[in-house]
């Protein structure tokens, strides 16, 4: 069952775009954030009556996320960039690592590693925005998330080693309109957690959490792999892995050496 490949690619982009609103709900009190400008604004309204320090209290219960961090080390624009960076790095990182193992693990192990770690990730993401008001631990769980996120390229390569290029063409072709249309689905579900001061944002986790579950059940029980592709197991993949980036670094400063 094919259909269960799109599945999984459809909800892991829908989850990922629910996780980027949360960078800036959580970092809005760092400096030149919305808190700040709000209390800046305040005071400049006030025409002196209101010292800044009581126009920041009075902005942050008017317009604060009461889960925001409160220690941020850089300001408004660098750290919720970074929280995005984080995501994005590890879904490029994920994406090489287990790109390569699939190719000698097979497709339908890989992908259903993909949606158990999203699983855990969206869970990490949930219990460290709610409890933890750590920036730090916060970065981390959004950078395990994107480490995870990498069905697309991995269900693409699955058509391509199955079937020849001409009949792939179109299934490869589809998966990409399918992370499109969940990624698109992903934003008009979220809109009603931001709504307001965004204080419902961490509970759109488990939209995709409810997805991952989903699609494990369905690639365990419905996906089909030629028993071809599944070249070796996990760890002697691993070694080979390692030891082939062993090798290219050792080769490179042999070059480095020769020079």
């Amino acid at each position: 069952m094919l259909a269960s490949i799109f599945i999984a690619a459809f909800f892991d982009t829908l989850g990922t775009v629910m996780l980027i609103p949360s960078g800036p709900i959580l970092c809005q009190r760092a400096e030149n954030g919305p808190i700040e400008n709000a209390a800046k604004g305040m005071v400049a309204m006030a025409d002196g009556n209101l010292t800044y320090p009581q126009a920041y209290t009075l902005a942050l219960a008017e317009y604060g996320n009461p889960r925001a961090f409160e220690s941020i080390p850089v300001g408004f624009s660098l750290s919720s960039n970074l929280l995005l960076l984080a995501l994005q790095v590890g879904s490029a990182v994920g994406a090489v690592i287990f790109g390569r193992l699939s190719d000698l693990v097979g497709s339908k192990s890989i992908l259903l590693v993909s949606m158990v770690g999203s699983a855990i990730g969206y869970a990490f993401v949930f219990v460290a925005g709610m409890y933890s008001n750590s920036y730090w631990l916060y970065l981390l769980a959004m950078a395990w998330s994107g480490f995870f996120s990498f069905t697309i390229p991995v269900s693409q390569a699955f058509f391509g080693k199955v079937f020849s290029p001409k009949v792939a063409e179109p299934y490869i072709g589809s998966i990409g309109a399918i992370a499109i249309l969940g990624a698109g689905l992903g934003a008009v579900i979220l809109a009603p957690f931001v709504t307001g001061r965004g204080d419902s944002v961490f509970y759109a986790t488990f939209v995709g959490l409810a997805g991952s579950v989903v699609s494990i059940v369905l690639l365990m029980r419905f996906l089909d792999e030629p028993a071809h592709l599944r070249k070796m197991g996990y760890l002697r993949a691993l070694l080979k892995l390692l030891g082939r980036g062993k090798r290219k670094s050792e080769a490179g400063e042999g070059r480095k050496g020769g020079v």
